[in-house]
C-alpha cells in the first residue's frame, strides 16, 4: 500500500486537523488553527523541520487581528488538493 503523497511547496493542501501539539498553546493560536481546519491554502516553503508554511492571513487577519498571519504545521495534518504545476 502506498504512503502518503509528498507534499511539496506550491501545493494547495486542506488542513485537517489540529495539531495534538497546540493542546496547551495560548488560545489565541488555538483559534487560528480552529479556523484554518478545513480550508485550502497553498504552501509557501518548509522549515528545517519539515513543517509546512502557510500564510493564513487571508483568512483569519480579520477575525483574530494582526497582518499576514502565517501557521507552521507537519505534513500529517495535510491533505493534497492540487500538486503544484
Amino acid at each position: 500500500m502506498p504512503g502518503p503523497e509528498r507534499i511539496l511547496a506550491g501545493d494547495q493542501v486542506r488542513l485537517v486537523a489540529i495539531p495534538r501539539q497546540l493542546a496547551g498553546a495560548p488560545a489565541e493560536t488555538r483559534r487560528v488553527f480552529e479556523l484554518c481546519v478545513g480550508q485550502v491554502f497553498t504552501v509557501a516553503g518548509f522549515d528545517s523541520y519539515g513543517h509546512a508554511e502557510l500564510n493564513v492571513g487571508p483568512l483569519v487577519d480579520v477575525l483574530v487581528g494582526g497582518f499576514d498571519n502565517t501557521i507552521w504545521v507537519e505534513t500529517e495534518y495535510l491533505e493534497k488538493v492540487l500538486a503544484s504545476q
